[in-house]
């Protein structure tokens, strides 16, 4: 599980990261508002905790932005703001919960198991981004609502993007995440781009929009 905290107080946000790590969770921490967005918009997290009064964007502007940017990553508003108004807006704009300074750690982690009990079945097999939607269970991916008609390989390529959006992918990523320790290093960039052309092919079928990105230097992309 990874945890994203954003918080600018920098000895709360340490004790925050011990009591995660104890729990067994991955922890990245974000003391600006700024960088913040920077994080949510290039990597994944399972959730966040968020402060509200922060320097350059505070946590209602990163809220309203991430899910302006349809980013369903449960968020959990930590402050020191009681006021039932802020409560309201924060839970309006699309937080999944709300706990105020000063708290027990007992029942910090008990509203994070919560949240995360009530996003978990469907992040567990749906996954998002745009107008694409990846069934983990059914392997089936759907443009539109539209089944796309893929190979097994093509189907892992595209899924291994998903979970990625947002992030530039090596072919050599790819290629391991595909076939393992047991790919050719020589044959391995032709046999992506091959496979990558196919995918860009089933997908045009639908679309004009340009969903798979090349990332001159790097790989490819989904944004």
């Amino acid at each position: 599980m990874r945890l994203l905290i954003i918080e600018d107080n920098k000895e709360l946000s340490k004790e925050l990261e011990k009591i995660f790590k104890r729990e067994k969770f991955t922890v990245s921490i974000e003391t600006d508002g700024s960088k913040a967005i920077d994080t949510i918009l290039s990597e994944n997290f399972d959730m966040i905790i968020l402060d509200l009064m922060l320097p350059m964007f505070n946590g209602f502007q990163i809220l309203k932005i991430i899910r302006e940017e349809d980013i369903k990553t449960p968020v959990l508003i930590l402050t020191a703001r009681d006021n039932i108004n802020d409560r309201v807006k924060g839970l309006d704009l699309g937080a999944d919960d709300y706990l105020t300074k000063p708290f027990s750690t007992s029942e910090l982690l008990a509203r994070i198991r919560a949240v995360l009990r009530r996003s978990g079945e469907e992040s567990k097999n749906v996954i998002e981004t745009e107008n694409l939607k990846l069934d983990l269970k059914s392997k089936e991916i759907f443009l539109d609502g539209k089944k796309l008609d893929l190979t097994l390989k093509e189907f892992m390529i595209l899924e291994f993007l998903i979970l990625n959006k947002n992030k530039p992918v090596s072919k050599f990523d790819i290629a391991e995440h595909i076939w393992g320790d047991s790919y050719d290093i020589l044959s391995t960039s032709n046999f992506v781009e091959v496979h990558i052309k196919n995918i860009r092919k089933k997908l045009q079928k639908f679309t004009d929009k340009k969903i798979i990105t090349t990332v001159r230097g790097v790989g490819y992309k989904i944004k």
